[in-house]
């Protein structure tokens, strides 16, 4: 476990904006004491009783005062630490939020650095690592899925399901172990088939948390959608259609969107950045040329390319050239405007798609609604890799916990391989030992200060 220092710390916790409350944060040995130089009310705080809320003023080493206050008490280690806290609720303005912490940090706290009171929860043995992550998470949430998952990670879900894996795989390792000590034998064949079946277990059990990790990586980061196609297919009032909400000017006039315009939006409980693009087409115009690369880049990095096409126009070298180079990508057709052709035009023109490119197109009418659910039908199954129960399932979205449990895998592969080919038991203990350290590393029992700083210095300032 990292050593820490005992400085008292303190922070601005909420947003510094023009808002209704601010909150200043204390945490330390001498929180109490710091909170008495700056605080005046009926009682001093060291006084109060723990968790108690108190009315008073704010006022400076010259007596002024700065602001009138709500000052809560709570003695560790029932706290979010597990340290003396006091947390000074003041009115939001910018320069009186600024100006009690100023006061604060004047009567003897230090700046908190970014993470550091959920960095000393876990020092403190509150929560573990991927339960101090999952804070991040939960800020950071742009879905009720992801909502659901980050509190599952803080209530400790992973970490309960990696300690049980991790604890029987130790036990097969510590019964290998005793055995080589204390006997000259070898293990009989009916102990090797009954740790080869709880390693197989415990393998699935990696396995089964591990694959959730790309639908649970979608929860947690979203999507990059790209609306692409040529000039005048409905790329703008796609991006309109998907936004609820008139974000791009819709014309006749083909290039009207000269750049990437973004937003974000929530498809079927996904968070998706979506990206507007310049229609695709061979043009003089420099300005446009410049709007055009730009869509090519933004196609490159796109999790998601919706490639629009109008029915009334032929497949053309544009549209092939688009394929090209970016037929390995993840692409949706969408065949627009179908309220303005016949059912028989319709039909050819999706046959001429789905032979160019491979891909059966979805036909809609923007303007009319035509096909809309449909298309919404097919973006969820595009945008979630696979289906979760993200109420009841053990998730993983971190790309650390993956790598983690991908090693760990291995490892027990290994170990179950070496008791199948009569591999030296002192041999396979070292792979279940490593399995052992590595699924440690994701709750932070074989962390090293260099992961654990690195971790923390992601957050906020204030959390």
């Amino acid at each position: 476990m990292q050593i820490f220092d005992r400085d008292t710390i303190a922070a601005i916790s909420t947003a510094v904006v023009n808002s209704g409350i601010s909150i200043i944060r204390i945490s330390g040995d001498d929180a109490f004491s710091i909170a008495d130089k700056i605080f005046r009310g009926k009682t001093k705080v060291k006084d109060m009783k723990s968790h108690t809320v108190a009315y008073g003023k704010i006022v400076s080493a010259e007596e002024e005062v700065i602001d009138e206050v709500l000052l809560i008490k709570m003695d560790g280690p029932k706290t979010y630490t597990r340290e003396d806290t006091v947390e000074i609720n003041c009115h939001g303005g910018v320069v009186v939020t600024n100006k009690v912490f100023h006061e604060t940090v004047k009567a003897g706290a230090r700046v908190a650095e970014p993470g550091e009171f959920t960095k000393r929860a876990f020092l403190n043995g509150r929560i573990d690592l991927s339960q101090a992550e999952a804070v991040m998470d939960l800020i950071s949430a742009q879905t009720d899925a992801a909502r659901r998952i980050a509190i599952s990670h803080i209530e400790g879900r992973l970490s309960r399901a990696v300690k049980e894996v991790k604890d029987r795989i130790a036990n097969v390792s510590a019964e290998i172990e005793y055995h080589i000590e204390f006997n000259d034998d070898d293990m009989e064949q009916s102990v090797i088939d009954r740790l080869i079946l709880t390693l197989e277990e415990c393998e699935s059990s990696i396995k089964r948390i591990m694959d959730t990790y790309d639908t649970g990586k979608v929860h947690r980061e979203g999507v990059n959608v790209l609306i692409a196609g040529r000039p005048n297919t409905g790329k703008s009032s796609l991006l309109n259609e998907l936004l609820g909400s008139d974000r791009a000017i819709v014309t006749d006039i083909p290039g009207t969107t000269r750049d990437i315009i973004q937003d974000y939006a929530n498809i079927k409980g996904v968070f998706v950045n979506l990206s507007d693009s310049a229609g695709i087409r061979d043009t003089q115009d420099i300005i446009e040329k410049i709007g055009i690369e730009k869509s090519y880049g933004a196609a490159e990095k796109a999790d998601l390319i919706l490639y629009m096409a109008d029915v009334r126009s032929e497949w053309n070298e544009d549209d092939k050239e688009f394929f090209e180079k970016f037929n390995d990508k993840k692409i949706l057709v969408i065949l627009n405007k179908i309220d303005l052709a016949s059912e028989e035009k319709v039909k050819e023109g999706s046959a001429v798609i789905e032979k160019e490119t491979g891909r059966k197109p979805v036909a809609v009418s923007l303007k009319s609604g035509q096909g809309i659910n449909l298309l919404y039908e097919k973006l969820e199954e595009l945008l979630l890799p696979g289906k979760l129960d993200t109420k009841n399932q053990t998730v993983v979205t971190n790309v650390r916990h993956k790598n983690i449990l991908e090693t760990a895998y291995q490892y027990v592969k290994d170990s179950i391989r070496g008791l199948k080919e009569n591999t030296p038991v002192d041999l396979v203990t070292i792979d279940l030992n490593g399995a052992v350290y590595r699924l440690g590393l994701l709750t932070g029992e074989t962390a090293s200060d260099d992961i654990i700083d690195r971790i923390f210095a992601n957050f906020c300032v204030g959390k």
